[in-house]
Order: C-alpha cells, then sequence, then structure tokens
C-alpha cells in the first residue's frame, strides 16, 4: 500500500513544483496539499474502502482546482510583466485529470452505483470533457443496459450537445430493444423527434431553403417538420402494448406544450379518444382540455368555457354510466363551486358578486341533478362508496339532515367495511341528533349502537379514525363517559387494540381523568396499560397526568408506570428515556445513568441525545 501510494505522489512532483514557480501556491499551502492527498490515497488503498472516501476525495480535488483558478485570475489582473504566469499552460489540466483518475478507479469498486456515474456524467458536463464523457456513457451502458434513464441519458447527450441526430435515433432504439417495456424511454424518444422538428424549422427559416425546393421535396420536409416521425413513434409505443390510458395522456401532454404541432395533436386525439372511450381519465383529460381551449378563443367568457366542459361530462356519464364517470363528474362540479365559494367570501358588495353567486347556485343544482341520476348506477365498488359520502356531504351542506343520514346508512351497508363510510353516517347522525335535541338516553343509545354496529364491522386495525371520531362527538356532547369506556374496552380486548388504538385511548384516559376524577382516570390507565400491546402514547399520556400532580403525590406511581413502559416500549421511544430523566431529576439524579440506560435499549439516540442537550419533553 505505501509503495503505491509513495508512487502516486511522486507523479504529483511536476505539478507541485508548477504551481510554486507560477506563485498560485505557496510552499507551505504546496506541503498542505502534499499532506490531504496522501491521506486520501492511503483512504482508497485500505481493503474496505468506502464510497464516501472517493466523493470526499473530488470535493477536495475541486475546491482545489476552484482555489487555483481564482489565484490565475488574480495574476491575470496584475501588470503585463508578470502576466504570462496567468496564461494557459500544460499545467491547468492535472487537477481536472486527476479527478477523471479518481472517478475511473472509483467504478472499479462501485460500478454499480448510478448515482455516481450521474455525478461524473455532470462533472464531465461541467468541465466540458466531450470524449471522456462519450467513453464513459459508452462503458455505463454496457455495465447497465437494462436501464432506461442512462439509454435516454446518452440520446439527450447525442442530440442536445453533440447535435448528432441520427446517433441519438439509434441510442434510442437500441435501447428499446433492450428495455421493450419503458414507457419513459418511448417518451423520450417522442420528445426528441418532436424538438428535432422545431430545429428543422428553426434552421430553415433562417437559411431560405423553402424557396429553392421541388414541390415534393418540400411536402415531404414538411411533413417531417408537422411531426410525422414523432407520430410514427407514437404508432410504434402503442402497438408494443405497455401502456395504459394515462400514459397516452402523458404523449399528449407533450405535443401540446411542445409548440405548435396541431397535426400531432389532432392525431393522438383522434387515436385516443377512439381507443380508450371507456377510460374515466380520458374523458376527464377531455373535459379539462375542452375548457381550456374556449377559455383561450376571443369572445368568449366563463360561463361558456364552464358549459362546453358540462357537456362533455355530460357525453360521458352516457357513454360510461359508472360510479367512478359520476365520481369525476361530481368532483369537478365540487371544484368549481368551492372556487366560486372562496371568491365570493373575499369579494366585497360588488357587482361581481352577483355573477358569481349565480354561477355559484348553477353548480349547486347541477350537483342535485347529478347526484338523483347517479343513484342508479351505485353498487358495491370503492367509487360508489366516495359517491356516496359526497352526496352525503352535499345533503349536509344543504339542509337536508334527515336525507344525508338516510344515503350514509345506505352507503353503511353498501359498503361495511369502509371506515369512511361510518364516520360519515356517525357525523350524519350526530347533527340530526343535535337539531332534534333529545334526553341524554336517547343520545346516549343512538350513538352507541352505531359505534357498536361500526365495531362489528371493521376490523381492528381500520378503526382508529372512527373511534377518535366518535370520541369527539361523545365528550363534546357532554355526555357521560362510562358507556363510551364500556364500548371501547370490549374492541381492545382484539390483540391489535392496545397498538392499533393507542392514540384513542390516551386521549380517553385524558378524557376521563379531566371529566371523572383523578382516581376514576387512573383506574382506567391501569388497566388499559395492563392490555397487550398496549400503545406508548398512553404510557406517556398516564404518566403526564400523574406528572402533573406534583411529585409529593405521585412519585412512587411514577416509578412503577415509567418502569412498565420502559419494559415495552424502550427498545424504539426515545421520549420514555427523556421522562427517566425528568424523574431522576426531580430525585436529584444526574441524566447519565438514564443516558447509560438509553444507549443499551435504543438502536439510535440522536433524537434522544439532540432533545437531552436542548431540554426538550415530547408529551405524545
Amino acid at each position: 500500500m505505501a509503495d503505491t501510494v509513495r508512487y502516486l505522489m511522486e507523479g504529483m512532483l511536476e505539478e507541485l513544483d508548477a504551481y510554486e514557480n507560477l506563485g498560485w501556491f505557496s510552499k507551505e499551502e504546496i506541503r498542505k496539499i502534499v499532506k490531504e492527498r496522501t491521506n486520501h490515497e492511503y483512504n482508497l488503498k485500505r481493503r474496505a474502502a468506502l464510497k464516501t472516501d472517493f466523493l470526499r476525495y473530488i470535493e477536495y480535488e475541486e475546491k482545489l482546482e476552484k482555489l487555483r483558478q481564482i489565484r490565475k485570475r488574480k495574476f491575470q489582473g496584475k501588470d503585463p510583466s508578470e502576466m504570462s504566469k496567468g496564461k494557459n499552460n500544460k499545467h491547468e489540466g492535472y487537477i481536472l485529470r486527476r479527478i477523471h483518475f479518481i472517478y475511473e478507479r472509483a467504478f472499479r469498486k462501485f460500478w454499480g452505483d448510478l448515482r455516481l456515474w450521474m455525478a461524473y456524467f455532470d462533472f464531465c458536463k461541467t468541465t466540458k470533457a466531450n470524449k471522456l464523457m462519450s467513453k464513459a456513457l459508452t462503458r455505463c451502458l454496457q455495465l447497465h443496459p437494462n436501464e432506461p434513464g442512462i439509454w435516454s441519458y446518452a440520446a439527450s447527450w447525442e442530440f442536445e450537445n453533440n447535435h448528432n441526430v441520427e446517433a441519438a435515433r439509434s441510442l434510442m432504439l437500441r435501447g428499446l430493444r433492450t428495455c421493450k417495456k419503458s414507457i419513459d424511454l418511448w417518451l423520450e424518444y417522442f420528445r426528441m423527434e418532436l424538438l428535432n422538428a422545431l430545429k428543422l424549422r428553426k434552421r430553415r427559416e433562417v437559411l431560405g431553403l423553402e424557396e429553392n425546393e421541388q414541390s415534393e421535396q418540400k411536402n415531404a420536409m414538411q411533413s417531417v417538420m408537422d411531426g410525422a416521425v414523432a407520430c410514427i413513434v407514437y404508432k410504434n409505443a402503442s402497438a408494443a402494448n405497455v401502456m395504459q390510458s394515462t400514459d397516452h395522456l402523458r404523449f399528449l401532454d407533450f405535443a401540446k406544450t411542445a409548440g405548435n404541432f396541431p397535426v400531432v395533436v389532432e392525431f393522438l386525439e383522434e387515436r385516443i379518444w377512439s381507443q380508450f372511450q371507456t377510460s374515466v381519465a380520458v374523458w376527464e383529460y377531455r373535459a379539462a382540455s375542452t375548457e381550456v381551449s374556449a377559455a383561450s378563443l376571443d369572445g368568449v367568457n366563463q360561463d361558456d368555457s364552464m358549459r362546453s366542459m358540462i357537456e362533455v361530462y355530460e357525453e360521458a356519464i352516457l357513454a360510461v354510466p359508472s360510479p367512478a364517470m359520476y365520481l369525476s363528474y361530481a368532483k369537478c362540479l365540487q371544484k368549481k363551486l368551492n372556487s366560486c365559494n372562496r371568491l365570493l367570501s373575499s369579494l366585497g358588495q360588488e357587482y361581481e358578486e352577483i355573477a358569481h353567486a349565480r354561477q355559484g347556485t348553477e353548480y349547486v343544482t347541477l350537483l342535485d341533478k347529478l347526484f338523483e341520476r347517479a343513484e342508479s348506477v351505485l353498487n358495491h365498488c370503492p367509487e360508489s362508496c366516495t359517491l356516496l359520502q359526497m352526496m352525503v356531504g352535499h345533503s349536509m351542506r344543504r339542509g337536508n339532515h334527515q336525507a344525508a343520514l338516510g344515503m350514509a346508512e345506505r352507503c353503511c351497508q353498501m359498503h361495511p367495511k369502509s371506515e369512511e363510510a361510518w364516520i360519515s353516517c356517525l357525523l350524519a347522525r350526530h347533527r340530526v341528533l343535535c337539531i332534534r335535541e333529545p334526553d341524554v338516553e336517547e343520545w346516549k343509545s343512538t350513538l352507541l349502537d352505531l359505534l357498536t354496529s361500526a365495531a362489528e364491522a371493521l376490523p381492528t386495525r381500520d378503526s382508529a379514525e372512527l373511534w377518535s371520531c366518535g370520541l369527539r362527538l361523545w365528550s363534546g356532547s357532554q355526555l357521560p363517559a362510562d358507556a363510551f369506556v364500556d364500548s371501547l374496552d370490549k374492541k381492545l380486548q382484539d390483540s391489535e387494540g392496545g397498538s392499533t388504538l393507542c392514540h384513542v385511548t390516551s386521549s380517553c384516559v385524558r378524557w376521563v381523568w379531566l371529566s371523572a376524577g383523578i382516581e376514576e382516570g387512573r383506574r382506567l390507565g391501569d388497566r388499559w396499560t395492563c392490555l397487550p400491546g398496549a400503545g406508548a402514547p398512553l404510557f406517556l399520556t398516564s404518566l403526564h397526568l400523574e406528572w402533573s400532580l406534583g411529585a409529593a403525590r405521585s412519585c412512587e406511581r411514577l416509578g412503577q408506570l415509567l418502569s412498565r413502559a420502559e419494559d415495552l416500549h424502550g427498545h424504539d421511544n426515545p421520549d420514555i428515556w427523556l421522562f427517566r430523566v425528568r424523574l431522576n431529576g426531580m430525585r436529584g439524579v444526574g441524566p447519565s445513568h438514564a443516558h447509560w440506560q438509553a444507549k443499551q435499549e435504543l438502536g439510535h439516540l440522536s433524537t434522544f441525545e439532540s432533545a437531552l442537550q436542548q431540554g426538550v419533553y415530547t408529551d405524545s
């Protein structure tokens, strides 16, 4: 190892002597350079060399090169007698050649690291090392022939930097033969042909070549400039049968944004509209593009562009009468309605308010009619569940609370495994109860029956949000805690209950502690922390509540509770050890003992140590 490093360092003598003679670096600086390079070379020659060793060496050499260039410019600004020190000479490329050499050595060991290859490509681009860039791309493609991104990068390099369209096409075709299922590579090929057509247009416009061409040659060239080659690429991509409808829309998007290619856009739209007549995504795209196109025309107002979009959606639900299509239409109308409402809230009593209010009313009417028609297509698919929930929300906002409750109950019957359906039903039921204002017993039994039905239908792992919603409604209605606690207690007997519902149980313990008293809260916390899988948030909430009582009243209970928390969650929760530091401080013990325990248990100490240094305690 030492002989190799010494040999490499001896090869730097000419370079370092030149730097000293030119005045770019002093003797002391050169000694530091030698020391740094020697250390880096030893790191690279060790058996277990890391990628970071190579990257640090490269970073050091890049900084050194920047400093050399600054020193060179400094000499160029002096009097003519010293200008020779700043002239280009053979010594200027030493550091760049060394960086290339370091990358080459890195690739011998880490040839499979694509990020390292990309970093080298960027370096070659920055330093304009075109020949080395071509060699590196060739070698990378040999080592990674199944990476479409490398083929795309190489073709882009040939097209944009070397201006070699034929070589770029050749690379794209070779890449597509190797990566037959790569949609991104097809899209990049399509993009390249459109950009090439734009370049041809610009070139012929500058040179004025159209006037000297015969009609047949002119027509052929015009076809190419209109994007005929890109259309052929799209045809071949479609024939490969690797694309979904959304992938076809990506081609259309780029054709619209690349430039003036009406022939390509018309060709793609005709193919996509006819091939994907039942695709919801395609109909959404058609509606959005129709609205944008109508809005861009002169003399067309916002109402007309909105009607153009609605006409497309009306055609869509006739062609595809599915819940997904109705849902897409409803989301679009709801988005427009929300936009109108936001605008109305920001406007004063001005004339624009009248127009926007009328437009908002029109959207509400359209939603009413749409939801009436949608009832005939509802089924057991997920889109149907989401559509029903939108109908519930719309009816609630319209003040039809009883109708909203009926739709929410229907949604629960059709989709009993959907937590969102049960939550919407719970909220609708609570709203109806708030309007009726029944007695406490009816209120309790109604909400409790619904929670019980939901708990039976839903698995424990999917019911955390439901119980959180139920807890908020129950506590907000000033109902006694015992019935809700008993119902939740039954659900917690599930083997997953303690861990899945840990945030619900911690909130419930806090609520009982504050509403029913300290002893009731303690009993509930003790019972639930003894369940299998009791979560860390429950322990931390109980610890925080005990701490709030003061040291004299809770010191013993804090110690017992914290010991159980450390046994169950000390291996993955740093907040528990922060609480141990806090408790030890109350007892007059320093943080070193808790730090040693945390180091034994935790796999990661960074969060714990940073919080310890800042004196932060997190109450989960």
